[in-house]
């Protein structure tokens, strides 16, 4: 499939922004510094923990007003550290900033400018920041969080874990062309964030139940280009886990790697997300084996857009997409389990999803799961539309694994793919091969072709309270 543009009205003013922000990033600072770590007494031996050093060239850096902390090559062990305003940390070619292996060298840090769900999965993290502005990190070398060490591996608790990147309430954010990999958890996350750009990275993250690549959470005009992730968990996700809206994304040029969900709005949806534009992106399953199979690990689903604990999801465009291997193609839920982000907040009002637009969608060996789109009593989907998607199917579902009778709402339950086709612990299968819609007001399918596997009995659409319908007629 040939990539094309796609870039709607909303995304010019942002693009426009974040070349200014790259054009500035590309200029040093005012009166700005270069030091290297290795001035402040850094060893780069793979033993010697280097914490106080390399957080004393941060220092010395913001406090000059400025400039480039240089991590050269060599293997640099840490705890964490935390970018101050004005700082690149840089990672030159052979450089690893390799995460100690001790947890207690990763204090729990109270979040002070916004508050989270996150709060309740952990308060560490390898790199750190609240507040700063103008910071980056470049480079060809190397953050690796060292996950695999053994007390890493000895704890099941997440939250003793550290995360790999956390930016909270930062400002003008530069993320260039690292390789970034093995967190104890997520692997980046970025929260409350404003004009912030990723381009160029690669991210890898096995290891543990939770290793998400890329978490974009409650932040504001942000751009991600041609970066690689590959992850145990969830590759590139958008969340708001909090009361910060995520609004005014842009994304091209990306291939995602996951056992789990490659591309996924939620679960967590407490702000919503608005105006985000996502073009030219593969989907494939991690290129590491599974530690519970023996054999590729599908992946679950390649686009879940899902609106759970309130929240508004309005204005998302994802187009040009090859997605290869899948279990579910798309899924797109509104539904009502209403988690507080925080103990003391109200429960969350139904949310809402609107004005979804997919185009020139391409997949490819499928698995038995059809996809769906829908809303629950009460609460309709409304305005989707669906044009040049095809679906080739590498499976099929015997007649006996198809759910027969009504299919349950289960609105209150976590969102995924099998949430509706559970019986007794048993999986079985949505009834259409090509979309199952439910609750949906304004659904518009355009040239929506469906290739089944050998085998397969179903029909291609069922439509329950679907109104608006503008349906054409291709097989």
């Amino acid at each position: 499939m040939r990539f094309t543009s796609s870039l709607r009205p909303f995304s010019y003013p942002l693009l426009c922004l974040m070349l200014v922000l790259i054009g500035a990033w590309d200029s040093p600072f005012v009166n700005s510094s270069e030091v290297s770590i290795t001035t402040f007494g850094a060893k780069g031996d793979g033993e010697t923990i280097n914490t106080t050093a390399i957080q004393a060239a941060i220092d010395e850096v913001s406090n000059k007003g400025g400039g480039k902390v240089i991590i050269p090559a060599g293997i640099f062990v840490s705890g964490t550290i935390f970018l101050k305003d004005k700082v690149e940390l840089h990672l030159e070619e052979g450089a690893i900033l390799l995460g100690s292996p001790q947890l207690k060298d990763y204090p729990i840090m109270e979040l002070k400018t916004i508050r989270s769900y996150t709060e309740r999965y952990t308060k560490k993290a390898f790199i750190y920041a609240e507040g700063a502005k103008q910071i980056a990190i470049t480079g060809t070398g190397k953050i690796d969080g060292n996950s695999s060490a053994p007390e890493f591996q000895a704890v099941k608790d997440i939250s003793v874990k550290p995360l790999g990147i956390k930016l909270v309430s930062c400002e003008d954010i530069q993320i260039r062309d690292v390789t970034i990999e093995s967190a104890g958890l997520w692997l980046q996350h970025y929260l409350n964030c404003s004009a912030l750009t990723i381009t160029g990275i690669k991210a890898f993250n096995h290891g543990n139940f939770t290793n998400d690549g890329l978490d974009i959470d409650g932040c504001r005009d942000v751009h991600i280009e041609n970066v690689y992730i590959d992850s145990h968990d969830d590759a590139l996700v958008f969340k708001s886990t909090g009361p910060a809206k995520c609004e005014n994304v842009t994304v091209r040029n990306c291939i995602l790697r996951s056992h789990c969900h490659s591309l996924k709005f939620g679960t967590e949806t407490t702000g919503g997300f608005q105006n985000i534009d996502i073009a030219n992106i593969i989907i494939k399953p991690s290129a590491k084996l599974h530690p519970k199979a023996k054999q590729m690990w599908p992946v679950n689903s390649g686009m879940a857009l899902e609106i759970t604990d309130g929240g508004v999801m309005e204005n998302i465009r994802i187009s040009n997409v090859k997605a290869d291997s899948v279990y579910g193609p798309i899924f797109i839920k509104l539904g009502n389990r209403a988690r507080k982000h925080i103990d003391e907040a109200s429960a969350p009002r139904p949310g809402k999803i609107k004005d979804v637009f997919l185009s020139n969608i391409e997949i490819t060996n499928a698995l038995k799961f059809g996809s769906s789109i829908t809303g629950f009593p009460g609460n309709t989907i409304e305005n989707v539309s669906l044009k040049n998607i095809s679906i080739h199917y590498q499976e099929a579902p015997g007649t006996d694994e198809v759910f027969s009778g009504e299919i349950p709402e289960n609105e209150a339950l976590y969102p995924e793919i099998t949430m509706f086709t559970k019986k007794a612990d048993k999986r079985y299968y949505l009834p259409a091969k090509g979309l199952f819609a439910r609750h949906v007001d304004g659904l518009s399918i355009e040239n929506f072709t469906v290739e089944g596997a050998k085998g397969e009995s179903r029909k291609k659409y069922q439509f329950i309270q679907v109104s608006g319908l503008k349906l054409d007629k291709k097989p």
